[in-house]
C-alpha cells in the first residue's frame, strides 16, 4: 500500500513538473514576461527597435562644433528650426543638425561664431563656414548636402 501511494505521489509530483517545464518550453519568453509585469517594466523587441534606429540614421546629419572668436564666452546662443539648441557660455558649442535644418544666432552683442573641421560634404553656399552676429536674431545658413 505504501508503495503503491508512493508511486501515485511520485507520478503526480513528476506530472506536475513535466507540466512546467513543458509549458517553459512552448512559450519560451514566458519567464521574461512574467519576470517584466513582476517589475513593472515593458519589453522591446530588439528588433523593432534596431529598424527605428535605422531609419533615424536614415536621414542625413551631421554634428557640428562652433566656438566664438578666440573662444571667448559670449551671451549668445545658437537656433536650429526655431529652438535654442545652445549657448556659447563656454565660447564653444557642438551640435547635431540634420538637412534642411535653419540655423540663427541671437546675441546681445556682435559675435563671430565659426564652424571648426567645416565638413566637406556641407554646402558652404548655404551654410557658410562662418557668421557675424549682430545684436537680436541673425540668420546663419541651411544645412545643405552636396
Amino acid at each position: 500500500m505504501r508503495q503503491k501511494a508512493f508511486l501515485a505521489a511520485f507520478a503526480v509530483v513528476f506530472s506536475l513538473l513535466v507540466g512546467v517545464q513543458s509549458y517553459f518550453f512552448l512559450v519560451p519568453d514566458a519567464g521574461i514576461h512574467l519576470r517584466a509585469d513582476r517589475i513593472g517594466a515593458s519589453l522591446l523587441n530588439p528588433f523593432t527597435e534596431t529598424e527605428k534606429a535605422g531609419e533615424e540614421i536614415a536621414d542625413l546629419s551631421v554634428y557640428l562644433t562652433m566656438e566664438t572668436e578666440g573662444d571667448a564666452s559670449a551671451n549668445a546662443s545658437l537656433i536650429i528650426n526655431d529652438t535654442i539648441a545652445g549657448n556659447f557660455s563656454k565660447g564653444i558649442l557642438c551640435v547635431k543638425a540634420k538637412e534642411g535644418d535653419i540655423l540663427k544666432i541671437r546675441s546681445s552683442d556682435h559675435i563671430v561664431v565659426t564652424v571648426t573641421d567645416y565638413p566637406e560634404n556641407l554646402n558652404e553656399a548655404s551654410l557658410p563656414a562662418s557668421v557675424t552676429g549682430k545684436r537680436g536674431v541673425t540668420a546663419w545658413g541651411t544645412i545643405v548636402f552636396k
